[in-house]
């Protein structure tokens, strides 16, 4: 009796060691797995025509450079977390990524599968990000440009008052010669120095623009493809021009659109 209760003793100290042995290795191997993520990463996605670096640090922080075609590499941040071997994110706002991914790292390489799409696998190669692209991606837009602008265009005989809004919206009053201000609205983005646009038409800006700041409130915006050069002033929309303008279409409007 003695010898079958020690019997039983030892068969479930074993079991307990089991347990814990396993345990341990599921533990071990995420620690492990983790340590194996962080560092500096390198993937051309040549069917995208879109390159990344990704740095992953020990604290759970990432730093994601990604450009498309031959534009500049622009900077994401936010934090990445892994549970077993899915790899998941978001941004620095707490925007998820679009998607998780199932994680594997063999020596210095690392494979990314998609979870929502298994045919979407990317790979990575361990690879410092160089300088040059770290540069880039520290480029911001100079948001200075919101706010309320006027323009004297004297070869057209225009005065043109526009404001470039917080959400991105702009209103835009155009007037030729003596006749009345035409309002025109839309949305308007700014890619580091780069300023395009769309009328709430849908109607496309007939060209994007490089702004420029002589100081605080003078802005020159030189259009890209006919190289002209306009300067806006900050000052107020008079009253009487938002009152006294016409709601008009840009796909039908009697005049172009200055912008």
């Amino acid at each position: 009796m003695v010898l079958m209760r020690r019997l039983i003793y030892v068969i479930v100290a074993l079991a307990i060691v089991g347990i814990a042995t396993g345990c341990n290795k599921d533990k071990d191997a995420k620690v492990t797995l983790k340590k194996q993520i962080v560092g500096s990463w390198h993937g051309v996605a040549e069917d995208a025509d879109t390159e990344v670096y990704v740095s992953f640090t020990a604290d759970g922080a990432y730093d994601l450079y990604k450009r498309v075609g031959e534009g500049r590499f622009r900077l994401t941040e936010g934090t990445w977390q892994l549970e077993g071997t899915t790899l998941m994110g978001s941004d620095s706002d707490n925007t998820a990524w679009g998607d998780s991914y199932t994680v594997a790292v063999s020596k210095n390489t690392m494979t990314l599968m998609a979870q929502s799409d298994a045919t979407a696998v990317y790979t990575l190669t361990r690879a410092d990000i160089p300088a040059e692209v770290i540069e880039q991606g520290a480029l911001k837009s100079d948001m200075r440009i919101i706010g309320s602008w006027h323009c004297t265009v004297e070869e057209l005989d225009a005065e043109v008052y526009v404001s470039f809004g917080e959400d991105s919206t702009f209103d835009l009053y155009q007037r030729l010669g003596e006749g009345r201000y035409r309002h025109y609205e839309g949305t308007w983005a700014l890619d580091i120095d780069i300023l395009t646009g769309v009328y709430a038409d849908n109607e496309a800006w007939g060209d994007s623009y490089t702004v420029a700041y002589a100081d605080d409130d003078t802005m020159t915006l030189t259009a890209t493809i006919s190289g002209e050069v306009m300067t806006y002033l900050r000052e107020d929309i008079p009253t009487e021009v938002i009152e006294e303008s016409i709601a008009t279409r840009a796909d039908n409007a009697p005049e172009r659109p200055i912008l």
